[in-house]
């Protein structure tokens, strides 16, 4: 017999739980220049932090790819629905004080025209082909290739004061499954 879960108060965000949602339509993607936090200044995919509820029961952490369609939602003003996206890439980010797990997903969408949010100076389309990387994270520059070229992506990201000092990348085909092949070790 299902027991009803009663969630007590307001959600709370996890500090070292993230999520980013890769939004593509007709060789364009969305990025953001982002006002505060990880990669302040820089373009960045929409995303943020998980949310978990406290309830009678214990922690309860609400579906992953609900949370990215949640945050990429707010951030992008396009309707994203849990269903829509597909994980794509897990990365762990160690810095001095914790390692922070973030989960890539994508979608694949008709193009709308965006607006600006809190989280972002500036939204927009960007050309697959010719992104900006020097003006997104270090990491992404490593990661986000693979993905658009249809690969899942696990990496480990060692950092000192937002430098990277340690990378391990690896890459898998998932249709047909492939065996995950490294792509990237530097550091260490």
């Amino acid at each position: 017999m299902a027991e009803l879960i009663n969630f007590i108060g307001t959600a709370v965000e996890s500090e070292d739980d993230l999520n980013l949602t890769l939004i593509r339509s007709e060789g364009a993607m969305l990025l953001g220049k982002k006002t505060r936090g990880y990669g302040e200044g820089k373009l960045v995919l929409p995303g943020g932090k998980s949310r978990h509820f406290v309830s009678s029961m214990g922690i309860g952490i609400l579906p992953y790819d609900g949370e990215a369609a949640r945050e990429a939602t707010e951030e992008s003003g396009i309707s994203i629905v849990p269903g829509q996206l597909a994980q794509v890439a897990m990365l762990y980010v160690s810095t001095e004080e914790d390692t922070k797990i973030i989960r890539v997903y994508e979608t694949h969408l008709s193009r709308t025209d965006v607006s600006a949010s809190e989280e972002f100076s500036e939204l927009s389309w960007q050309d697959e082909e010719t992104l900006p990387y020097d003006n997104m994270p270090e990491d992404y520059r490593l990661w986000l290739p693979h993905v658009l070229a249809g690969y899942a992506v696990t990496g480990f990201f060692e950092t000192d004061r937002d430098a990277l000092v340690v990378t391990t990348l690896y890459r898998q085909r998932l249709q047909p499954l492939e065996r995950a092949e490294l792509i990237t070790q530097q550091g260490a």
